[in-house]
């Protein structure tokens, strides 16, 4: 007996220190991560520092060389910590810094190529750390040349360590991205079409790349999708920044926000604290680009076209953002919130253009909305798709009645037939209707789940092994 309790005492000692040692471990990390993000923040204001108050150099071209010289040295730096050190981690933070700085290297090339063939005509004066001039066509050739030699190896290696697999795409879409900002034009009508039109390709690739590829997504590997879509927000905030801006540029400066939300909404999972405010934030940006193109509406088709833009943009959007959101309680917010979005939405039609177009566009409306909330099993839903109908019959009754009564009795006649038959084939399948409808949503969702249910990023202690550290010596 004296043997079996020391036996115990010493095994629950040693599950103690080994607790204890994996609990220095998990400090240790977490130290080791936060230095290593300092460091990054460092080198980050470090690199703005250099385009804002540049060096002793001769001209701009100089001072672009040099730009290029500090993303060669992040390459290097990225190799040494991975070859010599053995620390894959140290190693893929400075390789990600040195893609960072890629579209930095771009947009300085871009300005000096629009220094010699400005495309508009602008009066704008830029800042100092916005200046940047090139004398002549060959010093353009020579930077182009130059930065081929640095950025396209750098790019490959530096994605070949954080997704070897998808290396190639991952390289050309960054570069095709990238290369979007030697476009010499400043106009905000046109930087707004580009920037668009390239954050809605970068999107099809991920998307044609994803369905292709069945094997479990790393870390970096989301990383280096995210990582594709800072081009075009650097166009936009070149812009924003050095250029007046309009409703077209907000508009687009909008839709880049959300796609890059939505995007790395599907790449984090799980329902942690920040997994959930993401998603909050992206719902609060679909709801402001709804608005907005509700408000394109307005200006350039007919007023009562913007409520029914607003609803449909706004369920649609929140509507695919549930795919990827575990939190039941966000998604009962996020139909909730939409259905008492509708209800204003709809007053505002009814006083703002009264008549039959109107009753009929609320009356789908009202309907949409009890459906949804009889096939998502929210009573709330649907007592305010009640509500819509009778606000609706109470304020344009009155001149529904009068249009029908100066009407053909022929058309009375077969809305009424129409309204017949639609209730006995309500009667005969809308259960089944019902259940079909419920079993796709169920089978839609469950489908999402599988897809874009991965490795939360940064939502758990343990990591799955990643081609940067299989592969950093390759």
């Amino acid at each position: 007996m004296e043997s079996d309790h020391s036996l115990d005492s010493v095994s629950s000692q040693e599950k103690s220190v080994i607790a204890g040692v994996i609990q220095s471990l998990r400090r240790a990390t977490t130290l080791a991560e936060l230095i290593r993000l300092s460091g990054a923040a460092l080198i980050v204001f470090a690199l703005s520092l250099f385009l804002m108050q540049g060096v002793d150099a001769s001209n701009d071209l100089q001072r672009y060389h040099l730009l290029l010289l500090q993303t060669s040295l992040l390459g290097a730096a990225g190799f040494a910590v991975g070859y010599w050190l053995k620390e894959p981690r140290g190693a893929r933070v400075f390789f990600s810094l040195g893609l960072i700085s890629i579209p930095a290297n771009l947009a300085v090339l871009g300005a000096m190529v629009y220094s010699i063939m400005p495309t508009t005509n602008l009066s704008d004066r830029y800042p100092d750390y916005a200046s940047w001039q090139a004398s002549s066509l060959s010093e353009i050739v020579l930077a182009i040349v130059t930065g081929l030699i640095v950025i396209v190896p750098m790019s490959l290696f530096a994605f070949s360590v954080l997704a070897r697999q998808s290396r190639t795409w991952l390289t050309c879409g960054y570069l095709f991205a990238s290369s979007m900002l030697l476009v010499p034009i400043r106009g905000s009508m046109s930087i707004t079409i580009i920037s668009t039109v390239v954050a809605f390709c970068m999107v099809s690739l991920i998307n044609n790349r994803r369905t292709a590829s069945t094997t479990t997504l790393t870390v970096e590997e989301r990383f280096s999708r995210i990582l594709l879509f800072l081009p075009p927000l650097l166009m936009l905030a070149r812009s924003a920044v050095l250029y007046s801006s309009d409703f077209h540029f907000t508009l687009a400066l909008v839709i880049a926000a959300y796609i890059l939300l939505r995007q790395c909404s599907r790449y984090c999972s799980g329902m942690s604290f920040w997994t959930n405010t993401l998603h909050v934030v992206t719902a609060l940006s679909a709801t402001w680009l709804s608005g907005l193109l509700g408000g394109l509406m307005t200006n350039h088709v007919f007023l009562p076209g913007a409520s029914l833009v607003f609803i449909l943009v706004l369920g649609g959007l929140l509507l695919d953002l549930s795919r990827v959101v575990a939190s039941g309680s966000i998604r009962w917010w996020m139909h909730t919130g939409w259905a008492l979005l509708c209800i204003p939405a709809l007053f505002a039609n009814y006083f703002f253009w009264n008549g039959t177009v109107s009753f009929v566009f609320g009356l789908l409306v009202s309907v949409l909305l009890i459906g949804s909330g009889f096939a998502f099993r929210s009573k709330l839903v649907a007592f305010l798709g009640v509500i819509g109908i009778g606000g609706n019959v109470l304020l344009q009754g009155n001149q529904v009645i009068a249009v029908l009564m100066d009407s053909n009795w022929m058309i009375v006649a077969m809305i009424g037939a129409a309204a017949i038959v639609s209730g006995s084939l309500i009667e005969r399948h809308g259960v089944v209707i019902k259940l079909k409808i419920q079993a796709l949503a169920g089978r839609w969702r469950a489908q999402s789940l599988e897809t874009d249910t991965q490795l939360p990023i940064g939502g758990s202690d343990t990591e799955l092994p990643s081609d940067s550290e299989n592969n950093l010596a390759a």
